[in-house]
């Protein structure tokens, strides 16, 4: 139908061909572009027919409206009261984007009529939920990608320094930076070194006010920060019981991510491309990096190797920054790879939730001794036996007697210098040193008995002895004698050697394995 030089389609609305079939019920419209702020353009209009005339416009809500001039072929924006012209431009359909002629500019501007939960595609303002937006995936349509451009989560103004820690929460307070601690796995302890080396996730938690975020989702992980890294603080600590005090830092596979935590509002209408804003002081910024770090450790092995160890992991704040910044450890987990060949992992432990600007991590372990029962104590417990044995044999064999010994100290010698080769040199004596030592001492006691045996033997103080009468060789009966005190010594050595060595080991293990289950 027409009226007059207006003309109204009547098409059917899937056609899509007009403004009017493509409005909603609403009439509402929004201007979007780099207007110039002083000449005091609406962004705000509602549609108008005239039922009469059919004269259509967009009306804005304070000074200015927008119409068809069908003589020229245009759309024109003009002051609702004085009535002179503010802008044009040369389309059949205003909504979209288009290119507009304001006071003499040229400027691409967004006429749409989408909601403020929704985002407007660039190219016929189709209208998509603003959660799709800056997404991952292109959802406007065809060949319109305008809700995955430019979207960069973190804004950051001119005026920010990256060198200056962000503004503290209260005057004299110091900004809180909260880690997360994941101890993933022990990759080595070393006894002679004094060092161990850990696989370790450090998440770092901190608000910067100075800071826009743009478009953030519900799930953090898509939250991503990328191009804007290099440009941020980020926080700084010092690993201090390293050998080079190693610091934080970021590295190819440090992540940053932003956890949405406060409402959104939506940017200048300046801008054509709608987006969410959230303030730095309200949603949290996340870095997460893996490290894996040699720290120092002070091994305390008298009870070795029944002992138990402890060795810290010392975070603190650079000297520089002690004034303005301190940490929180919020969380502290181990992963499942905490088993070592030589140790069993015990327990994690360090002051949770209160502000610090030095934090002690302590890891527990218990040394797993099967190794040493094997190869250490069984080996020397059979020595033990089979060197006191050779106070049972025959004086005859006393070549094969003292061998037996003697081999026994050389043995128990080798163990000794082989198991001190693998640990730290000590002012003080190891449970395995008491041992080795009273494997060692027991075998020379042997040794001596057996020669003083053999002295008894060489001076011919036995009950039966061979001699010469004459050209035969005859055995005299020769009435026994009163045994000496060598004699006794070696008879009573028999009988007690054997008992201290049994008090010795069951004592020995008693306290040994008394401290490795109950008191470690």
């Amino acid at each position: 139908m027409s009226k007059g030089q207006f003309k109204i389609s009547d098409d059917s609305c899937s056609a899509k061909k007009c403004l009017l079939c493509e409005t909603k019920q609403s009439w509402m419209f929004t201007l979007r572009g780099p207007i110039p702020p002083e000449l005091d353009i609406d962004t705000y209009y509602s549609l108008y027919i005239n039922s009469t005339t059919g004269y259509i416009a967009f009306v804005g809500y304070h000074n200015t409206y927008i119409s068809w001039n069908w003589d020229l072929n245009r759309l024109e924006m003009e002051d609702l009261f004085e009535g002179t012209l503010l802008g044009y431009a040369y389309i059949s359909d205003g909504v979209g984007t288009k290119q507009w002629i304001v006071d003499n500019v040229t400027m691409r501007l967004l006429f749409h009529q989408c909601e403020k939960d929704e985002f407007a595609c660039l190219d016929n303002a189709e209208c998509i939920p603003m959660d799709l937006r800056c997404d991952g995936k292109v959802d406007c349509p065809s060949p319109d990608e305008s809700d995955e451009e430019d979207c960069k989560v973190a804004f950051i103004p001119t005026s920010y320094k990256k060198g200056v820690p962000p503004k503290r929460p209260k005057e004299g307070q110091k900004t809180p930076v909260s880690l997360d601690i994941q101890v993933d796995k022990v990759i080595s302890m070393k006894e002679l070194g004094m060092e161990f080396r850990v696989k370790i996730v450090l998440k770092m938690r901190w608000r910067d006010p100075r800071i826009l975020f743009r478009n953030l989702k519900e799930n953090t992980m898509r939250n991503v920060v990328k191009d804007s890294v290099d440009d941020l603080w980020l926080p700084e600590l010092l690993f201090e019981n390293t050998d080079t005090r190693e610091q934080t830092g970021t590295d190819q596979g440090t992540q940053f991510f932003v956890e949405k935590e406060g409402e959104g509002f939506p940017n200048s209408k300046q801008y054509l491309l709608e987006n969410l804003l959230y303030q730095g002081s309200e949603n949290t910024m996340i870095m997460v990096r893996g490290y894996a770090i040699t720290f120092n450790c002070m091994f305390q092995l008298r009870m070795f190797p029944f002992d138990h160890q402890t060795c810290p992991m010392i975070l603190a704040v650079p000297s520089h920054l002690n004034n303005s910044v301190q940490m929180i450890i919020e969380n502290i987990a181990t992963g499942n790879s905490m088993q070592l060949v030589r140790y069993r992992f015990l327990n994690i432990s360090t002051d949770i939730g209160k502000p610090l600007d030095r934090a002690v991590i302590e890891l527990s372990f218990r040394r797993i001794f099967n190794f040493h029962l094997a190869n250490t104590f069984f080996p020397t417990l059979c020595l033990l036996a089979i060197t006191e044995l050779t106070l049972f044999i025959d004086k005859s064999h006393f070549e094969a007697t003292i061998m037996v010994a003697l081999t026994s100290m050389l043995c128990m010698y080798t163990l000794y210098q082989s198991v001190a080769t693998t640990l730290p040199q000590t002012a003080y004596l190891k449970m395995i040193d008491v041992w080795l030592l009273g494997c060692l001492t027991i075998p020379c006691f042997v040794f001596c008995i057996l020669i003083v045996i053999d002295v008894e033997v060489s001076q011919g103080r036995v009950n039966n002895r061979v001699v010469s009468i004459g050209t035969e060789m005859k055995t005299l009966m020769i009435p026994k004698q009163e045994e000496s005190v060598l004699q006794k010594l070696g008879h009573r050595a028999k009988i007690f050697l054997p008992i201290v060595t049994v008090f010795f080991v069951a004592l020995y293990w008693v306290f040994a394995l008394a401290h490795y289950f109950i008191s470690g």
